[in-house]
């Protein structure tokens, strides 16, 4: 049986980290949140010694743990409350490596302990496996990733779910951070993971190619063109771009001043004026762009 999540992230109900909690409804009813709540123990069996970790994340000192320890931000597994070898646990691990990341970006204690909160324990009153559940599908190679605010809210997304939230207009008002939690799991298990980066065609073109993709994108992105054609040519030893786009305007009232502005701002066009028997205006505008 679900339980209905309530994570107060961001008052704003538009942010990305909103849609995280509610997203995550979806999840709690499959069988893998069950396999990971199964394996929830294993997750917080304090069994790693400070040598464990220097193999894992070799750049966090015993001396970083001991002042992140003084500041509140770790969960105490010593033998004994005050003495003996101290131990972490499987998350206790992952946590030393996100307090690293985020205090490499000068985020403050105050914000990093939200931060924590938001990751490990997001709901004080009922127990959400957040966690455990990103964990295990980590685990099984499934990119997830943890999204922090500037004032140290976080959220977990699946990575492919990030992205497409962000491409579906939910807000990005302010700075985010993107912790790669993946990765993360994939060091403390020495999982090897896929080659899934994202990447865009920019990082692999050189800068000729660039304006050119450039170009296109801008033009693909403006709804108001409808047919797209690109042929390659070349001059004198130099290859270049010829585009050809159509856009097509329906206007109310165009005087012929205002149509002779369109023919001259763009060369290389050709634009053509049509009047259905309803009198509305179509303009047709077909453009040549020669992209070097």
């Amino acid at each position: 049986m679900s339980k209905k999540i309530k994570i107060d992230i961001d008052t704003n109900k538009n942010t990305i980290l909103h849609i995280a909690g509610l997203a995550f409804d979806n999840f709690i009813v499959t069988d893998v949140y069950q396999k990971a709540v199964e394996l929830s123990p294993v997750y917080h069996k304090p069994s790693f010694k400070f040598k464990d970790i220097e193999k894992i994340f070799p750049n966090i000192s015993y001396r970083m743990i001991n002042d992140w320890d003084s500041k509140g931000l770790l969960v105490n597994h010593r033998e004994n409350a005050e003495k003996g070898w101290r131990r972490f646990s499987l998350q206790d691990v992952i946590r030393l490596k996100i307090i690293q990341d985020l205090k490499s970006y000068g985020m403050s204690n105050d914000s990093i302990l939200n931060c924590i909160n938001d990751i490990f324990e997001p709901d004080k009153e009922h127990k959400m496996y957040f966690f455990e559940f990103f964990y295990f599908i980590a685990f099984l190679k499934k990119r997830s990733v943890i999204v922090v605010t500037k004032n140290g809210h976080a959220a977990f997304f699946r990575e492919k779910d990030y992205y497409l939230a962000c491409h579906n207009g939910y807000s990005c008002a302010e700075p985010l951070l993107i912790l790669p939690f993946t990765q993360y799991v994939a060091q403390l298990t020495g999982n090897k993971l896929e080659t899934e980066q994202l990447f865009t065609t920019l990082d692999v073109v050189d800068e000729k190619q660039k304006r050119q993709i450039t170009a296109i994108a801008d033009k693909i992105a403006d709804t108001n063109y409808t047919d797209y054609s690109i042929e390659r040519k070349s001059r004198h030893d130099n290859d270049y771009l010829v585009m050809k786009s159509k856009k097509i305007e329906t206007k109310q009232k165009l005087t012929g001043e205002d149509l002779l502005k369109k023919v001259k701002n763009k060369p290389f066009t050709k634009t053509t004026a049509v009047t259905d028997e309803n009198g509305s205006l179509t303009i047709i505008t077909e453009e040549t762009d020669k992209l070097v």
